[in-house]
């Protein structure tokens, strides 16, 4: 039988998606895709809408009858970057049921930059990416990314997380998440997964698997072994100066998020 996904994880970038994506696929009633972001309505970049829909029905094949499906892909969140990705949701899905994860938008920024910095070999600072682009603030401008579905979908069909909350108050979250998904509570652990703890795990796996990386040369090293292995991973820290400009550029965002769409933002 051919199905599509009930809900869709549609963002935030490093905003705790792949730890409450690992979460559901713990529920008995609920099918979560084994590739968990197949940017299937991103046109643009890493999109995957080219592939057809039979290869996107295809990641849902071995779900249950009464089971609901699900995907996440924080690309549908990244407008205008893949801004069509709303209307291509809607299109093919209008009665999908959207989630949607926020932190604080100065660590959200920060975590993005670390992660472009390490995955993409992107040698810029954080200073000197916020001057050539707007790409990371437009992912942290929550409201405005909201907006591009909001255009499509009813607020009741789009349901909001903190990940603070998420984080804090695990079990109550997990019940309202439930309950918009129109699934039983069920009683779970969070699987605090990490994209950058992988990353290091990776990387500790490869290393033991080259006992005799000592003896290669740097030029060797550059050649044999892939790049993000090579790669020294620092937590970056975000000079006073740049945070207070952060804050007051994402200042109109927060208010409309909180006007918009009651989001509470203790500690932003």
């Amino acid at each position: 039988m051919s199905r599509l996904p009930d809900f869709l994880i549609i963002g935030a970038a490093k905003c705790g998606t792949t730890s409450l994506y690992g979460q559901l696929r713990q529920h008995p009633d609920i099918y979560c895709s084994e590739i968990k972001e197949p940017t299937f309505f991103s046109t643009y970049g890493v999109g995957a809408w080219q592939q057809g829909l039979a290869w996107y029905q295809a990641l849902f094949a071995d779900a249950g009858a009464q089971q609901l499906c699900g995907e996440a892909s924080t690309s549908y969140s990244k407008a205008p970057w893949y801004g069509d990705a709303p209307e291509k949701i809607h299109r093919l899905i209008p009665h999908a049921k959207l989630i949607y994860m926020v932190r604080d938008p100065v660590a959200q920024i920060v975590s993005h930059h670390q992660h472009i910095h390490f995955d993409e070999l992107d040698e810029r600072t954080l200073d000197e990416r916020l001057l050539q682009d707007d790409f990371l603030i437009k992912v942290a401008c929550y409201a405005y990314q909201l907006q591009q579905y909001s255009a499509f979908f009813p607020q009741r069909q789009i349901h909001i997380i903190r990940l603070e909350d998420y984080i804090q108050n695990n079990a109550e979250v997990m019940e309202g998440l439930y309950q918009f998904l129109g699934a039983r509570t069920q009683a779970s652990r969070p699987n605090r997964e990490n994209s950058r703890r992988q990353r290091q795990l990776l990387r500790w796996k490869w290393l033991k698997r080259l006992p005799y990386i000592h003896r290669m040369t740097p030029f060797e090293r550059q050649r044999q072994l892939p790049a993000w292995l090579l790669r020294p991973q620092h937590k970056l820290t975000l000079p006073d100066h740049l945070e207070s400009r952060l804050r007051e550029v994402l200042a109109p965002e927060m208010a409309a998020l909180k006007a918009d769409w009651g989001v509470a933002m203790p500690n932003w």
